[in-house]
């Protein structure tokens, strides 16, 4: 029998360590602009603006501004969290709400031709997630924007295939800090390509960055990598299941927080996820995850510790554990459309992991937000608010979606968000296995089994549900399960971490009657 705690600072030492050099002010998603539907016979714009330099988030009418937004739309901070630029696809506006120096006719073509130029709209008509902020990593002071442009179709409107991405090359020390795009539309992909689902993730360095697109119809995926020599050639990888024409402008893509997980999901592809390999941008063990239900459009986004992935899919939000043996059996309804209207109806559309931890899920034409309170919280505990926050401006499909700046390197991975993990989850990193912890409730003595099984635990630490180290006491009933005597432990949840051989950790949760 041994007594617990073991050093009690150890975990969270480490973890600061890692915060220090990794997460440390990469704030480029602090400001969020979300566009008005604008009455197109009223000059200027006005903007949802978000600050989350504020806590909680400050949320302001803005006004004045250069630019109207779409759906394809995108900001950019700088490392402290003060806006630079913005763009609609159409144009690149700076932080003084004037077109940047050369900042006109990006996505050259037929749909800039036919949708910018219009009085009061002057906006590209495309989808979500077309357009990705990147700072350079080779410099401090320029800014990589990727955007994807339409074409047009034999009956004159836009299809939701894209058929370049193109990258522009904003340097921010040019005018005086209002910065100049010094490249324009320079090509990187020409492909039928998948509308949106364009994302990102650092490299295992933690400077460098993988980009990821996809081929449209083909399960094929461009990978491609941006470092201090520019941007490489892309990587073609087939894997998977191809996309349905309809589910490509429909869905929305997004790595995990800690970059080792890639996920798309649209309706009529449903939930496709794959491991990702941060150090060769290899995708691996695809999983193909069947979403019930039956709409048009849809969203997702990752907690903070990698574990939960929600969908959004219109009419309810569902959450999936991604530590599961059973992903698709895992799935569980946490939120239901209320039938709430402002001025139309609120449903669930696409959604992003904010700087607070929280999930914003965002509608199509709405003037309101919903909000996921707790995403690293199983189940109805999640916290799933429905019009948790009313908005100044009306938004039509103007969403901010960003990747995850501050992950670090494999060694320093950062943290995605502050803070970390809901009020009732481990105040550690973020685990990557689960054990079982049996009788749950218990009241003097919990079984468990470790979540690596094959790898032995070389100790043990005992935390409540804030994550506050617990004295208790352990020993082994055999090689393989572990005994933990609570009888003098208050009531409430607790968390066994567990440190295997190999350094990596597990846990498991019981509540104590």
């Amino acid at each position: 029998m041994r007594f617990l705690p073991f050093p009690t600072n150890t975990i969270f030492f480490a973890l600061a360590l890692c915060l220090s050099i990794a997460g440390r002010a990469q704030k480029h998603d602090y400001i969020w602009l979300l566009g008005k539907e604008n009455d197109h016979t009223l000059p200027g714009h006005e903007f949802n603006h978000f600050d989350f330099r504020e806590e909680p988030v400050a949320i302001t009418s803005l006004t004045g501004v250069a630019l109207e937004f779409g759906s394809t739309s995108t900001s950019m901070s700088d490392a402290e969290g003060n806006l630079l630029f913005y763009s609609n696809g159409c144009q690149i506006a700076n932080a003084q709400h004037t077109i940047m120096d050369n900042g006109e006719g990006i996505n050259p073509g037929e749909v800039h031709d036919l949708y910018c130029p219009i009085t009061g709209f002057n906006a590209y008509p495309a989808v979500n997630q077309n357009m990705l902020p990147l700072p350079d990593p080779g410099s401090d002071s320029r800014y990589y924007l990727f955007h994807k442009s339409a074409i047009i179709t034999d009956g004159g409107g836009f299809d939701v295939v894209t058929d370049r991405l193109y990258y522009s090359l904003i340097d921010m020390s040019e005018n005086e800090g209002l910065g100049r795009v010094v490249e324009k539309n320079v090509l990187v992909i020409q492909d039928s390509l998948t509308s949106g689902r364009l994302t990102a993730t650092r490299h295992a360095n933690g400077r460098d960055w993988w980009i990821i697109d996809s081929r449209e119809f083909s399960g094929r995926y461009y990978v491609f990598l941006l470092d201090t020599a520019g941007i490489h050639p892309p990587m073609v990888q087939p894997i998977g299941l191809p996309t349905f024409e309809s589910g490509s402008g429909g869905g929305q893509a997004s790595f995990s927080p800690q970059g080792d997980l890639y996920a798309h999901y649209a309706p009529t592809d449903d939930i496709h996820l794959f491991d990702f390999d941060r150090s060769t941008g290899t995708l691996s063990n695809f999983r193909h995850i069947p979403v019930p239900m039956d709409t048009v459009q849809g969203g997702l986004a990752f907690s903070p510790s990698g574990r939960y992935l929600y969908i959004s899919a219109v009419f309810n939000i569902q959450q999936y554990d991604l530590w599961a043996e059973d992903i698709a059996a895992s799935g569980q309804v946490v939120a239901v459309y209320d039938g709430y209207l402002s001025p139309f109806p609120t449903t669930f559309l696409q959604s992003q992991l904010g700087p607070d931890c929280k999930i914003y899920v965002f509608c199509g034409s709405c003037d309101v937000v919903h909000v996921i309170h707790e995403p690293d919280e199983r189940g109805m505990a999640c916290r799933v608010e429905q019009h948790a926050i009313q908005l100044p401006w009306g938004i039509f499909r103007s969403v901010a979606l960003f990747p995850h700046y501050r992950l670090g390197s494999l060694d320093n991975p950062g943290e995605p968000c502050s803070p970390l993990v809901g009020t009732s989850s481990p105040l550690v990193a973020p685990l990557r296995r689960e054990g079982l912890a049996y009788p749950n409730p218990g009241s003097d003595l919990i079984h468990i089994l470790p979540g690596l099984p094959n790898d032995p635990v070389v100790d043990v630490k005992i935390t409540d549900a804030l994550g506050r180290t617990t004295v208790a006491t352990w020993s082994w009933e055999d090689e393989r399960l572990l005994r933990i005597h609570v009888s003098q432990l208050p009531q409430g949840a607790y968390y066994a971490l567990l440190l295997h051989q190999s350094g990596q950790w597990s846990s498991a949760r019981w509540v104590k009657k």
